[in-house]
């Protein structure tokens, strides 16, 4: 039997290992166990309990993290010399820095790192590059989860081409399909979108995510081809207000843009069948889930070739392609979506989608790995 350890901090609950946990019953030949670094007990452990598997929990605060990477690489180190798994598995940088030494001292040959979050401190704070390449260097296997991700790794953090697996991520297409067609109406009254064409962005408000140039291709739109129709509802989290309003106010675009918090799940499901396009125009995107979720609610997507969109998307095949940075790409990415029959398009990126971002597909490929990995 393998037995694989999966680290994750910063999260109570992990879909992901949820869908892993439900379906590795299937495989007699695996344990897996998890283990959750969070700054009380998370919800984790009854999720795990649900499913017939050990979870365990490192008390870690990521606002504190400069004591709690040492207390909790110690608590690691006890527990994986406790269980004695064969592989461990790493997901983010704050799990991966103190997890994977943690690892190599417990004498743990295999030892993956998911790099979920790779080029967060590249473009946010170099610093803490460093500890990137050191938790490389710690790992022996590396996972990509896109061709972009890969040569980001290569290129940015000095890793050989041959210590890297690209697996995509999967998505559970009933989950992010499902909705209930009673709140749709509903959802239309809150958000003031009756009789407009709804452009969708789901993305965090940071700089890196291409709101800036979404803003332009607005501007492009509105002013200079007297599209008065639009309205861009836009979900995520952050400081919009700081960050991208003032620039919305700066073009008179405030009748146009919508920004709101994150919503559930099921609104989020009824949104993606309201929209008439989704925009992705990250300057860098690891895998990009909300592609990947659009697409397969048959949603026309206009992205950046970035993460998942620049793996699987074909231009005007199956979604429309804009080089990053592109204000100008956008705006004709918008454009073409309007004023053309896309109905081609929306069923080749749903069969895309469901060729490429299964759960079952990910995680046959994370077994292949592991394999390899204690061969």
């Amino acid at each position: 039997m393998i037995h694989v350890a999966l680290t994750m901090a910063n999260n109570s609950s992990t879909p992901y290992f949820n869908r892993f946990a439900e379906r590795i019953h299937q495989y007699p030949e695996y344990k897996f166990s998890f283990v959750c670094l969070y700054p009380e007990e998370p919800e984790m452990i009854e999720d795990m309990k649900r499913r017939n598997c050990d979870c365990y929990w490192i008390r870690f605060d990521e606002n504190k993290k400069k004591n709690d990477y040492a207390t909790s690489l110690i608590h690691l180190f006890r527990l994986f010399k406790k269980i004695h798994p064969d592989i461990v598995h790493t997901h983010l940088f704050d799990d991966s820095l103190p997890g994977l030494a943690a690892a190599r001292l417990a004498g743990i040959k295999c030892r993956i790192i998911s790099k979920l979050d790779s080029g967060y401190h590249y473009h946010y704070n170099p610093k803490w590059v460093s500890l990137d390449k050191l938790n490389n260097w710690n790992a022996t296997h590396i996972l990509s989860v896109s061709e972009e991700n890969r040569k980001f790794i290569i290129d940015k953090e000095g890793v050989q081409s041959d210590k890297i697996t690209l697996i995509h991520q999967g998505i559970p297409f009933d989950e992010v399909t499902n909705y209930a067609p009673s709140i749709k109406d509903k959802l239309i009254n809150k958000y003031n979108i009756q009789g407009k064409k709804v452009i969708l962005v789901v993305a965090r408000y940071l700089e890196l995510k291409g709101y800036r140039n979404i803003i332009e291709a607005a501007h492009i739109l509105i002013n200079y081809n007297n599209r008065k129709d639009l309205i861009f509802l836009c979900f995520g989290w952050g400081n919009w207000e700081k960050e991208f309003n003032p620039l919305v106010k700066n073009r008179k675009l405030e009748q146009y843009f919508s920004f709101n918090n994150s919503i559930d799940r099921e609104e989020l499901n009824c949104i993606y069948n309201i929209a008439d396009m989704f925009i992705h125009a990250s300057l860098y995107e690891p895998f990009g889930f909300v592609i990947a979720e659009a697409m397969v609610n048959g949603l026309p997507v206009v992205a950046t070739r970035t993460g998942a969109a620049a793996d699987v998307i074909e231009h005007k095949i199956n979604g429309y392609l804009v080089k990053p940075n592109d204000s100008q790409g956008i705006a004709e990415g918008i454009r073409y979506v309007l004023d053309n029959n896309t109905d081609v398009m929306q069923k080749n990126a749903k069969e895309t989608a469901r060729s490429n971002f299964s759960i079952e597909a990910m995680l046959k490929k994370h077994l292949e790995l592991y394999e390899k990995c204690v061969k």
